[in-house]
């Protein structure tokens, strides 16, 4: 079976997750906060050059990445905790192949019920838009994503994200060295594992 895959913009990403990122299916990046999950999801909107539907659940959207990457104008952003009906409505005013990429970040303030609730809107908006449904999600003390039953079974792709070290230059801190595991994907086999460097920005991951 063939996949359309998107690049995650980072080849060694890529590399771990059979490819890239499968377009019409839901990818979940999950682990610590401040674990550069975020970052990660905003160079694959560069990656792609299409527009991106951003979902800031906690009205966290750091617009000075955005402006550094040039995504800014590419972004459509939605601010703010909603109903699933309403996340799907918001979606409905995009065409299929309008849209490369759409983020729910950080789903872990919706519970784990509003989660679960929300996982067949993600994959009806992923199928329909043949778009990358990105899942931003924070883990518990025994490491379990929040709404994990749900979202280990829809998602075709996760990626745990850790932090491993800053990274200093003269003195001052410049970014952080993380470690990307693949705990699943449907084109290759999981478990497969590379370091990222991500730089700060504004004092920022």
């Amino acid at each position: 079976m063939r996949y359309d895959l998107l690049s995650s913009g980072n080849p060694d990403i890529d590399q771990i997750a059979g490819g890239g990122i499968i377009r019409g299916r839901v990818a979940e990046l999950y682990g610590d906060e401040g674990g550069g999950k975020t970052s990660l999801a905003l160079s694959m909107i560069a990656q792609t050059q299409l527009p991106a539907v951003y979902f800031d659940i906690d009205r966290t959207f750091p617009e000075y990445i955005a402006e550094e990457r040039g995504i800014a104008n590419q972004t459509y952003v939605f601010p703010g905790r909603r109903e699933p009906g309403e996340y799907a409505k918001a979606l409905d005013e995009f065409s299929p192949g309008s849209v490369g990429i759409v983020v729910f970040d950080p789903v872990a303030v919706l519970g784990g019920r509003g989660t679960i609730d929300l996982t067949s809107v993600m994959v009806r908006a992923a199928k329909r838009l043949n778009a990358v449904v990105l899942v931003i999600n924070h883990c518990d003390l025994m490491y379990r994503s929040t709404g994990h039953s749900a979202l280990s079974r829809y998602a075709a792709q996760r990626f745990e994200v850790r932090f491993l070290r800053e990274v200093k230059k003269s003195g001052t801190i410049v970014g952080m060295d993380v470690a990307c595991m693949c705990t699943k994907t449907t084109i290759a086999p999981a478990r497969g594992r590379c370091q990222l460097f991500i730089p700060f920005h504004g004092g920022e991951a």
